[in-house]
């Protein structure tokens, strides 16, 4: 018989587990939670990770709730939020991209071009050479350039509906993302992990993508686990990461700029979320996000040095810290060498409208 326990994201709880449930949660789910013995007799301390949603260990469905109502994903949603609301992360992350998807239609799907290997009785395209010697033929081994719907801008949103159809979505909602997703049909849904994000670069002919886009990025770079059909886990830290790059980047501020460290095996590379420019060019400050409670005493130490460490290496005057919490906050304190160190927190329950005041006064602060 099912067993369902309900966790709430970085926390702990005292669970009654079988020894091999506990064997199989200690082994196929190490990152999503930590698990500890208790005193109690058949009891497992089980602390939940940064990930939510739900996956199954031996005879033990678990669910991973967050910590706080996340209100601030449905900014795109267009609701009312005078009662309040908290969808769960996928049903929240479907009906933006319901809604995304609508507009998205109003103003056309475009086609690209995408190269397809085909058999063809006439010659088009780019003969392949190697095709045809290894299996000689009547018909022509080619490669050509189809103009279809088929191409990256369509097949990143269609990959994050079939992620999301996969989830356990209210009928209403499920329904509606089917329905608006009927129009990519013949679209490949590609992996996620084959995606080149930094590829991607809008113009006026395909700006109108833009939000599918970054929708469709929160969904799959947050997708934590998936692979079967009873494990659907998404990323906290990875989806508030994505959308304050989608409404941070730009002008003067650039996310994973990469810093180089030279060394004699061949060096590494640090990777901060933000790096603020000067109008002539070059940083002047470092930002990194935290998908963590700012405690009242200030950041955590290693918060403290791993952003201390990127202004180091960018030999930059100022750096700071962005995290999650119920209202706006921000402290500064100064190292003895008089390097800033800031710490802010933005509302991400409540009014979704909140969330939004507090980053655009962010990114107001970062280019002043």
């Amino acid at each position: 018989m099912t067993r369902h326990v309900t966790l709430t994201e970085r926390r702990r709880k005292v669970v009654r587990l079988t020894r091999a449930d506990a064997v199989k949660l200690r082994r196929d789910f190490a990152g999503v939670v930590t698990l500890s013995l208790d005193a109690r007799p058949g009891c497992y301390e089980v602390a939940a990770g940064g990930s939510v949603g739900c996956f199954v260990a031996g005879e033990t469905h678990f669910t991973i709730r967050p910590k706080y109502p996340l209100t601030y994903l449905d900014t795109a949603a267009g609701r009312d939020f005078t009662q309040g609301h908290g969808d769960e992360v996928a049903t929240t992350l479907a009906r933006r991209l319901v809604r995304e998807f609508r507009e998205l239609l109003a103003a056309g799907l475009l086609r690209g071009y995408a190269e397809e290997a085909l058999h063809s009785p006439t010659m088009r395209g780019r003969l392949d050479f190697a095709a045809m010697m290894r299996e000689p033929s009547r018909l022509f081994p080619i490669v050509a350039d189809e103009f279809t719907l088929d191409y990256d801008l369509n097949r990143v949103p269609k990959a994050a509906a079939v992620a999301l159809l996969r989830c356990d979505l209210p009928a209403d909602v499920r329904d509606s993302l089917t329905q608006v997703t009927l129009a990519l049909a013949d679209v490949t849904a590609v992996p996620p992990a084959s995606i080149r994000w930094g590829d991607f670069r809008l113009d006026a002919r395909t700006a109108h993508y833009r939000a599918v886009l970054n929708t469709s990025r929160g969904v799959l770079c947050g997708l934590d686990a998936g692979d079967d059909s009873t494990t659907r886990l998404f990323n906290l830290a990875a989806i508030f990461e994505n959308e304050l790059t989608a409404r941070l980047a730009g002008d003067r501020i650039e996310p994973q700029s990469p810093i180089a460290l030279g060394s004699d095996d061949g060096g590494r590379e640090m990777r901060p979320d933000f790096v603020v420019n000067s109008p002539g060019g070059g940083p002047v400050a470092v930002w990194d996000a935290k998908w963590k409670t700012l405690g009242p005493g200030g950041p955590a130490d290693d918060d403290l040095h791993q952003v201390l460490a990127y202004a180091a290496a960018l030999g930059v005057r100022e750096c700071g810290l962005i995290y999650p919490g119920r209202r706006s906050t921000s402290r500064v304190w100064a190292t003895p060498s008089g390097l800033a160190v800031h710490a802010v927190t933005l509302p991400v329950t409540g009014d979704p409208r909140r969330f939004e005041a507090a980053v655009t006064a962010l990114r107001r602060r970062l280019l002043a």
